[in-house]
């Protein structure tokens, strides 16, 4: 999820940068610089996430309503039970 939101966020500065024309080159930091990180951000946090165990965990953890009407509470109910 991380690595998605960084990779959405390097294509939109990567167009912003390039319909404003910034220099890839220039002594200061500019938008390709944000680009840049962005994108090794992305692919670093895709590398070092374990899907499968991000979606075990997900698919372990329930919500359960209490309650009824206007004052209904959800309290997460995780599941601890190595599978």
């Amino acid at each position: 999820m991380l690595s998605q939101l960084l990779l959405v966020g390097a294509i939109l500065a990567f167009v912003l940068t390039a319909l404003t024309g910034d220099d890839i080159w220039a002594p200061k930091f500019t938008r390709w610089d944000e680009t840049a990180v962005l994108l090794a951000l992305a692919m670093l946090s895709g590398m070092l996430v374990d899907h499968e165990a991000a979606r075990t965990a997900a698919e372990n953890l329930s919500v359960e309503l209490v309650g009824t009407g206007d004052d209904v509470l959800r309290s997460p109910q995780v599941s601890m039970d190595p599978a």
